[in-house]
Parts: structure tokens; sequence; C-alpha cells
């Protein structure tokens, strides 16, 4: 097999970081239990996250030819009560951003 593109290599250093959401490493959630880089058909019983590559860009002000803009999609699927919906969406949004900022 020829080597993973780039933007593959990419997606799974996103997973090993989204990983790391949970309770015990000071997050809101526990969603990092289960994170994919490749789409799940099964409805999610528990929190999910996958992470999607979008498009590649050449900016018009790179620096070199190398330089590029990658855009992510993460996808998270968490089931909830209708009475704690909003609460849990916001929890697994702010995780998810906590995470990706380090």
């Amino acid at each position: 097999m020829a080597d993973e593109a780039r933007s593959f290599q990419v997606l799974k250093v996103l997973q090993a970081r989204l990983q790391q959401i949970s309770v015990a490493n000071g997050y809101r959630t526990d969603a990092g239990a289960d994170v994919r880089v490749e789409e799940a058909k099964e409805p999610a019983t528990a929190p999910r996250i996958t992470p999607y590559s979008g498009s590649r860009v050449y900016p018009d002000r790179a620096g070199s030819k190398a330089e590029r803009e990658f855009t992510l999609i993460v996808e998270a699927r968490i089931p909830a009560s209708l009475d704690a919906l909003q609460e849990t969406v916001t929890a697994i949004d702010e995780d998810i951003e906590q995470a990706l900022d380090q």
C-alpha cells in the first residue's frame, strides 16, 4: 500500500487529541471514548466524535508552495434527553474546542 495521505495523517493526529476528552482529564464529558476517523453507520448510543477532512486550498499569501489551508469538519453525535439537550451539546462543543486549542 502507498504511503498514507497527509490529510489522513492529520485526521489520525486529531483523533488522538480528541480521545483525550474525558472528565478524568478535566473536560466536561467523556466523549473521547469513541473517536473514529471513519463514519459509523449505526446510531450513537453514547457520545461519538468523527473528524473529517474538508477542502484544501493554497492561500494567495502563502510563504511557500508547500503551505496550504486545511478545512476540518468535526461531527459529534450525542444521545441526550430533551430536558438537558442544550447543556449536553454545549459541553461537548466546548470540550472539542478545548482539546483542539491545546
